[in-house]
């Protein structure tokens, strides 16, 4: 018995030693085949990010023949909410399929004249920022990236991921993948200056969900001043923080904007970020002190805004809601909410500037307009020129009628 337990061992040691030896053997030939460049999630995240753009929009990424399936739990509304894979592999029904790269394994594709490995190391989402709760995401905003992706390894638990690109050894390879860099870094650059990212939560962690064309705050056709009065005062927050840290001061800023459906609520907290190239991380909270099944407790919400060790540092705040009155008071102290600010119904400088914006030769009937379409809600009047575009007449015919398609009654003229 001890004879054959000692050579069940032995057989496992030789096992295990000619394994060791087979994969040194392995790394040697690569090493002197090829000349490789790692880039790692945390230590060089603006980089890796923008690699792993540019090797997801060529689908690179897709051409790995191991994937690791992930079951997507089903929304209420039917749609998925597991992890985000990027476009080339979508979920489809309630599955994602995430690419799974091991060390024999390398996605080869085309750059500059020569032939790139890449292998994709570690685990955690491919593109998203990964994070416990709100609370960690509104700390992470203003944080440096290497110290914005440290922590997200650290909370998610998980291995931090390295891209290697590799090219056969040669004069040229190092140029190759040092273009290939350059080439990666400018597209998202580009990118950068062109769009907005909006993160959506998953259920476990905050991921990119899409990018939006950054929307400049002159489009924007509000009550007059108010949107140079809020980016004034989003301005001066940002300006100002060495003031609040002189004076150890929280340096965060809160903004509540309420009125009706339609008012520009939304399309106002766009313009912000895209004015001064924030993020956008948003997640609905019912008005009630317990929140829905799928949403965050009260509770759970304040403490993500400003409790102990939320370190929200830099953070803008917007909370946005059609029924004020339905908030919690907690919700809009003073240091939470600094300032609230009311977006109505349209007046009549508001509707001749949005119908001078599709009719800009028909000087009389946006006066017209502007008189029959006041008091309706800025998406109704949108829709309304949208319907009749190229048609100033018949858009001002339509507004005499009163009818505010947001809430599908007849509206009295005052």
């Amino acid at each position: 018995m001890v004879a054959g337990t000692a050579a069940s061992v032995a057989a496992v040691g030789l096992r295990s030693l000619a394994a060791w030896c087979s994969s040194e053997v392995r790394a040697r030939f690569r090493r002197r085949l090829f000349a490789s460049v790692e880039v790692s999630e945390t230590e060089d995240p603006r980089l890796f990010k923008a690699l792993v753009r540019w090797l997801e929009r060529r689908r690179v990424l897709a051409s790995s023949g191991s994937f690791r399936a992930v079951a997507a739990e089903p929304r209420a509304s039917g749609k998925p909410n597991g992890p985000r894979a990027p476009a080339s592999f979508r979920p489809r029904d309630d599955v994602c399929l995430l690419p799974l790269f091991g060390e024999l394994e390398s996605a080869r594709f085309a750059f500059g004249g020569a032939t790139l490995w890449v292998t994709l190391e570690g685990g955690g989402s491919l593109s998203g920022t990964d994070a416990s709760n709100l609370r960690a995401l509104i700390g992470d905003m203003r944080a440096s990236p290497a110290r914005r992706a440290a922590r997200a390894t650290a909370r998610s638990g998980l291995a931090p991921q390295t891209l290697r690109v590799a090219a056969l050894r040669g004069a040229a390879a190092p140029d190759v993948v040092a273009r290939l860099c350059r080439e990666a870094l400018r597209e998202a650059a580009d990118a950068d200056r062109r769009h907005v990212e909006h993160y959506e939560w998953t259920g476990k962690a905050w991921a990119l969900a899409s990018l939006s064309r950054k929307r400049p705050a002159e489009t924007l056709v509000l009550r007059a001043g108010l949107a140079e009065e809020i980016l004034g005062d989003v301005r001066r927050f940002i300006d100002d923080e060495s003031w609040y840290n002189e004076r150890c001061v929280p340096h965060r800023r809160g903004y509540c904007l309420h009125g009706p459906p339609g008012s520009g609520k939304s399309a106002l907290v766009h313009a912000v970020a895209s004015e001064f190239g924030c993020p956008c991380a948003a997640r609905a909270a019912a008005p009630e002190k317990v929140a829905a099944a799928d949403g965050p407790s009260l509770s759970e919400l304040l403490n993500a805004v400003d409790g102990v060790g939320a370190a929200a540092d830099g953070r803008i705040l917007f909370i946005t809601t059609n029924r004020v009155d339905a908030l919690d008071g907690a919700l809009l102290r003073p240091g939470r909410c600094d300032r609230s600010f009311f977006l109505g119904a349209s007046d009549e400088d508001q509707a001749r500037r949005l119908f001078e914006r599709f009719f800009d030769d028909a000087p009389e009937a946006a006066a017209a307009f502007a008189a029959a379409a006041r008091g309706r809600s800025m998406a109704d009047l949108q829709g309304l020129c949208l319907r009749h575009r190229g048609d100033p007449t018949g858009a001002v015919a339509e507004a005499s009628l009163g009818v505010d398609e947001s809430r599908g009654t007849h509206q009295p003229q005052p």
